[in-house]
C-alpha cells in the first residue's frame, strides 16, 4: 500500500501563515447574536493540506485531515492538534457518535500501524482497512504480520494467522457493536467464515456476510462441491448454483434470499422456498417487518408478489413505498409503454409517460407522486387527483405541521419558477435553489422548500432576473447577495440560519441579521447545526493559511 502516493494525487492548498496551533477566538458582538470564532488548524509557510482527505465527524463539529511539509512528510491535524510526521498516513476515519479518529500510519523502515485518538498500535509490516464500529467504541484493520501472515486486528489485539483476508466487505461489526465478522483465506487456500475470531466454516469460497438488525443472528453463503448454500445461525439451507440478496427483516425473525438453480430462481424465505420462476429479484420487507414482497417473471411478464398475493403484470418496476404505519404499499411499474402507480397491488392511476418520485403522506392512506404526462408535462398528484401542469416539478415537501399539505418547486418557460404551497403559487423568481458547479457541469440542488419544524415558517432561497440571490421567508423577500445557502431553521422554529456571499466573503445571516465575522467559505459537509434552540455552529474556512475555524453562534 503506497499511503503516500495516494495523498500527493489530491488536490493540494499552498498555504501561507506562520503556524499557530494554540485554540483562539475572535468575539464580536451584534445586536441579535454573538459569534465567536474557535480555531481548528493553521498552517506554515509551504505546507500543503489535501482537500480530499478533510473528513467532517457526523455532529459536524470535528475536523480532520491531512498536511504535508516541504521535506514531503505527512501528518494529520485533528481539531487544530497535529498528529506526528510520518512517511505516509491513509485518509483519517472519524468514527461515529465517540467522535474518534483513527488513521494508518508508516514510518522509515518500522513499518506500519494504527494511530487511534493519536496513540500507536503494534507495529506490523503492512496495514489498512481501517474501519470503527457503529457505535464507535470498537476499531478493525487488516495487518500483515512480518512473517508475511495477515491477521485482522480488532481493538490492537491481532487475532489468528491466515494466508489473506478478503479486503471486500473486509471486516464488519454487528450493529450493536459487540461482534465482527471476516473472511480469510487460509494455508490450505479454503476461505473461512470467521466471526469473533472463531473459524466457522471452511469451503472453496464465502461470500455475503450480513448481521441482523438485533444482532443476534448472523448469514452467510458458503460454496461446496454441492454448490452455494446459506449458512443462519449455524443451520445450513439448500444448494444452488448461486445466491444472492441475502436480506434480514427489520425485527430480525426472518432471512430471505435468492437461489438460482438450473434454469430457474428460487425466492427463499426462512430456509423454504416460497416461488421459483425464470426470473426473479427486488427483495424487500416493510421497516414494520409485516410485509414481504418480491419480484417475479412468468409468462413472459412480471408480477411484484406482496403476502403471497401477485400484482398486475407489469413490463417493470420502479419505487416501492411504504405508509409509516406499515398497513399500505405502492409501486410505480410500467405496463406496456405507460407508466403507473399501484396501491396496495390495484392500478390507482395510469397513462403516464414516467414515475418520478413516489411516497405516502402522513396520513398513511394518500400516495403522493410526480408523474409526467405523455405531453412532457409534469404534475404532483395525490392518489388519482393531479395538481396543475408545469414544465417541471420537484419533489413535494410535507408540511411537519399539517399533515397532509404539501409545497413543491414548479417552473413554466418563459416565466421562472414558483414555489406551489396547499396548491396555490406564490411570487415566481427566474430561480428556486441554489446551484453549483462540478467538473465543468452544473448540477442544482436545493431546489425545494424548507419548513421550520413546528410547520408555521417556509423558506426558500431564489435568484432573481439581475442575478441577485436571496432567501424568500414567510413569502418575504430578505437582503440581495452574491449566493446563499439552504437555509436551517431552529428546533423551535423561532429563528432562521444561512450563509451568505457579500463582497467575495461569506457571512452567517440570523433572522436577517448579518454576522461581523467574514470567512472563504463553509468546509463541504459541514452545514450548519443547531444544538439549542439558540445557538448553532458551523466549520469554515478562512485565508491566509488557510485556517480552519469553528464558529459558534449565540442568539440573544
Amino acid at each position: 500500500m503506497n499511503v503516500k502516493k495516494f495523498f500527493i494525487q489530491g488536490l493540494p492548498i499552498v498555504l501561507a501563515a506562520l503556524a499557530f496551533f494554540a485554540v483562539s477566538s475572535n468575539l464580536y458582538a451584534h445586536p441579535g447574536f454573538t459569534e465567536k470564532s474557535v480555531l481548528l488548524g493553521r498552517h506554515k509557510n509551504g505546507e500543503k493540506v489535501y482537500r480530499k482527505s478533510i473528513q467532517i465527524s457526523d455532529d459536524k463539529q470535528h475536523i480532520a485531515y491531512i498536511s504535508e511539509s516541504r521535506d514531503g512528510r505527512v501528518r494529520v491535524w485533528v481539531d487544530g492538534i497535529a498528529g506526528e510526521s510520518y512517511l505516509g498516513v491513509s485518509t483519517p476515519v472519524i468514527a461515529p457518535v465517540t467522535n474518534r479518529v483513527g488513521y494508518i500510519a508508516a514510518k522509515n523502515g518500522q513499518g506500519m500501524f494504527a494511530v487511534i485518538d493519536g496513540r500507536k498500535g503494534p507495529i506490523f509490516k503492512k496495514a489498512d482497512s481501517l474501519v470503527f464500529s457503529p457505535d464507535g467504541s470498537r476499531f478493525a484493520y487488516r495487518a500483515m504480520t512480518m512473517d508475511g501472515k495477515v491477521v485482522a486486528v480488532i481493538d490492537n489485539i491481532p487475532g489468528p494467522e491466515f494466508y489473506n483476508i478478503k479486503k471486500k466487505p473486509g471486516i464488519i461489526f454487528s450493529y450493536d457493536s459487540a461482534h465482527f465478522a471476516y473472511t480469510a483465506i487460509n494455508m490450505a487456500g479454503s476461505q473461512v467464515m470467521v466471526k469473533d475470531h472463531k473459524q466457522l466454516t471452511a469451503c472453496k469460497e464465502i461470500a455475503s456476510p450480513v448481521f441482523s438488525l438485533d444482532s443476534k443472528r448472523f448469514a452467510y453463503a458458503a460454496k461446496s462441491e454441492k454448490g452455494w448454500a446459506v449458512i443462519c445461525d449455524k443451520k445450513k439451507g439448500g444448494y444452488y448454483k448461486a445466491v444472492f440478496d441475502l436480506t434480514f427483516s427489520p425485527d430480525s425473525r426472518h432471512l430471505a434470499y435468492l437461489g438460482k438453480r438450473n434454469a430457474n430462481i428460487a425466492v427463499v424465505k426462512d430456509g423454504e422456498e416460497i416461488e421459483s420462476a425464470k426470473s426473479a429479484g427486488m427483495l424487500f420487507f416493510s421497516p414494520c417487518s409485516n410485509i414481504f414482497g418480491y419480484l417475479m417473471k412468468k409468462n413472459r411478464a412480471w408480477h411484484v408478489v406482496v403476502n403471497g398475493e401477485k400484482g398486475p403484470a407489469i413490463a417493470r418496476p420502479d419505487k416501492v413505498a411504504f405508509s409509516d404505519d406499515c398497513s399500505h404499499f405502492a409501486y410505480s411499474a410500467q405496463i406496456g409503454k405507460d407508466w403507473v402507480v399501484i396501491k396496495d397491488n390495484i392500478v390507482i392511476a395510469k397513462n403516464f409517460k414516467k414515475i418520478r418520485y413516489i411516497d405516502f403522506l402522513s396520513d398513511n392512506r394518500s400516495v403522493i407522486y410526480v408523474a409526467v404526462e405523455k405531453t412532457g408535462k409534469q404534475c404532483v398528484v395525490v392518489d388519482d387527483k393531479k395538481g396543475p401542469l408545469y414544465d417541471s416539478v420537484g419533489i413535494p415537501v410535507e408540511n411537519p405541521g399539517k399533515k397532509g399539505t404539501f409545497a413543491y418547486v414548479a417552473s413554466k418557460k418563459g416565466k421562472g419558477m414558483t414555489l406551489v404551497i396547499d396548491g396555490k403559487e406564490q411570487k415566481p423568481y427566474r430561480y428556486i435553489g441554489i446551484g453549483v458547479k462540478a467538473e465543468g457541469k452544473t448540477f442544482s440542488f436545493a431546489q425545494q422548500p424548507f419548513f421550520s419544524p413546528d410547520g408555521k415558517h417556509v423558506a426558500y432561497p431564489v435568484k432573481d432576473e439581475k442575478g441577485r440571490s436571496f432567501m424568500v421567508v414567510d413569502g418575504k423577500s430578505q437582503e440581495y447577495y452574491e449566493a446563499v445557502s439552504e437555509p436551517v431553521f431552529s428546533p423551535d422554529g423561532k429563528h432562521i440560519a444561512y450563509t451568505a456571499r457579500k463582497n467575495n466573503g461569506w457571512i452567517v445571516v440570523v433572522d436577517g441579521m448579518e454576522g461581523k465575522e467574514k470567512f472563504a467559505g463553509v468546509i463541504w459537509g459541514a452545514d450548519i447545526v443547531f444544538d439549542s434552540p439558540s445557538s448553532f455552529y458551523v466549520l469554515v474556512l478562512k485565508f491566509p493559511g488557510p485556517s480552519f475555524y469553528k464558529l459558534q453562534v449565540t442568539i440573544h
